[in-house]
């Protein structure tokens, strides 16, 4: 029987209760902030700023379904930053964490054939010995996503996306949270 110790790996994913109303919103792209701000070196997806407030009422119903599954009275959720993402054809993500916030939520507007995969990266692959890399050779986890999927976890795990291979645009939704537990 395999023990596993530590549970600080883990996501939460489930249709969003407002996918269609989600979507819908988020295909307008009003309400945008105009944030010059660039981060990660290697990504090459166009992002879009938005405003906290207006859209924070549509991830309320989500954000209520998983205080539900991990089973905790009272937390309030604070918005840091609220972006979509749009990939093109060759377009990635590189491998990176949200290590400034608590959780990291993402919403997957579409989906489609040859569309740039979500994925999670075991962070402590790299210190295996050889052996135990033939044992555990799975370093890379990737979560079967259909459009209108909701997908919250912690903010220090890995995660990335793959190169995009198709001529429809790939859009998500990424938010950061930070949580502040109350009795």
């Amino acid at each position: 029987m395999m023990v596993s110790m530590f549970p600080n790996y883990f996501f939460f994913q489930f249709q969003a209760p407002n996918a269609e109303e989600l979507i819908e919103v988020l295909e307008k792209k009003e309400h945008v902030v105009d944030k010059n701000e660039t981060w990660g070196m290697h990504h090459n997806s166009s992002k879009t700023y938005l405003e906290h407030d207006h859209y924070y009422p549509y991830l309320s119903p989500s954000l209520q379904i998983l205080t539900d599954q991990l089973q905790l009275k009272k937390v309030d959720y604070q918005m840091t930053d609220i972006w979509l993402n749009e990939y093109q054809r060759g377009d990635n993500q590189e491998l990176h964490d949200h290590c400034y916030d608590d959780l990291v939520c993402v919403f997957f507007l579409n989906t489609g054939e040859d569309f740039s995969k979500f994925f999670f990266y075991d962070a402590h692959s790299s210190s295996l010995t050889k052996a135990w890399k033939s044992i555990l050779p799975n370093n890379t986890f990737m979560p079967d996503i259909k459009a209108g999927d909701i997908m919250f976890f912690p903010s220090h795990m890995l995660h990335g996306v793959s190169p995009h291979k198709s001529d429809v645009i790939r859009k998500t939704l990424s938010v950061n949270f930070n949580m502040e537990m109350r009795d």
